[in-house]
């Protein structure tokens, strides 16, 4: 991928959401689910392990998709794991949405981000593709 101000925009951007939110479940669940859910998970120790392993997988691809917005060489995989993640999350909301019920507005407004960003990463994987054209 080319050296694209709007590539690594969307590499820190989407990175750093991915490593804040990562961290937060990883080392914060009991609070990141009463603050953002309204759920008490203390004492759900397998629960929170789930939660706490989602975490560490979200803070791991955080920190690539970071990496790639310093490394030229890495924007492309970087890229990809973004939109992997992302639209990952997004679409297994959607498919929970349609199995479980409509959840409360801020899990549905996460959704829309979820995938919004997915599709940012994607249209600047496409752009990037032009370029090369």
């Amino acid at each position: 991928m080319t050296d694209s101000k709007f590539v690594k925009a969307m590499l820190m951007i989407s990175g750093a959401l991915l490593v804040f939110i990562g961290a937060f479940y990883m080392f914060a669940p009991i609070e990141f689910y009463a603050s953002a859910n309204q759920t008490d998970i203390s004492g759900q120790t397998n629960l929170l392990s789930e939660i706490r392993a989602a975490g560490g997988g979200l803070l791991l691809g955080g920190i690539l998709v970071i990496t790639g917005a310093f490394k030229p060489h890495f924007a492309y995989t970087s890229t990809v794991i973004s939109i992997t993640i992302w639209l990952g999350w997004g679409i297994a909301r959607l498919v929970g949405f349609a199995a479980d019920g409509l959840p409360n507005e801020g899990i549905i407004t996460a959704t829309i981000f979820e995938i919004l960003i997915g599709i940012w990463g994607m249209e600047e994987r496409k752009k990037e593709e032009e370029r090369k054209e």
